[in-house]
């Protein structure tokens, strides 16, 4: 069983609902394919994000990838994008082989 984890110093001062199908989806993505035994949380509404960005809100979260191999991480990202093919959720590989590289998961 997966476990979910907060990088120390993340706060989560609002998480929409209706985010949480979606995280759970890509936590099993991520113990199945990657073999994991915790899915790291590195940003819900702390820190700087775009203007008008859905961590605000509450409906965004970032998750540690750097920590993987880039075949897998796109593996976990292609069967999550197959399960929802039209949404509700969106997940996006930001800064891929840099130092702040992530999954971004949002609820539009």
């Amino acid at each position: 069983m997966v476990k979910l984890v907060f990088k120390p110093g993340v706060q989560v001062r609002l998480l929409d609902t209706q985010l949480l199908p979606g995280l759970l989806t890509l936590c099993h993505y991520m113990e199945d394919i990657l073999q994991v035994d915790k899915v790291v949380i590195t940003s819900v509404n702390e820190g700087k994000h775009k203007p008008g960005s859905l961590h605000y809100a509450g409906a965004a979260v970032d998750v540690r990838s750097n920590v993987f191999p880039n075949a897998s991480i796109q593996r976990v990202v292609d069967a999550f994008r197959a399960f929802y093919p039209e949404g509700p959720y969106q997940l996006l590989w930001e800064y891929v082989d840099t130092p702040p590289e992530h999954l971004h998961l949002e609820f539009d």
